[in-house]
């Protein structure tokens, strides 16, 4: 359920920051966006993975 939010609510920001890096023609502005993206899907790689250990603990 929680997980089924976060995807719903990152997924339109995926998709923008994605345009956004392909079709800006400043370069430093697209390697930040690459940046935030990479550090987005970490983030819910960590969530993700966080809920799964206190899984197999209990």
């Amino acid at each position: 359920m929680i997980k089924r939010l976060f995807q719903n609510s990152l997924l339109p920001i995926f998709v923008i920051m994605g345009l956004m890096a392909v079709y800006t023609p400043i370069r430093p502005l697209k390697y930040i966006l690459v940046g935030l993206m990479a550090l987005e899907g970490l983030s819910l790689i960590v969530i993700d993975g966080a809920k799964l250990l206190k899984m197999i603990k209990h």
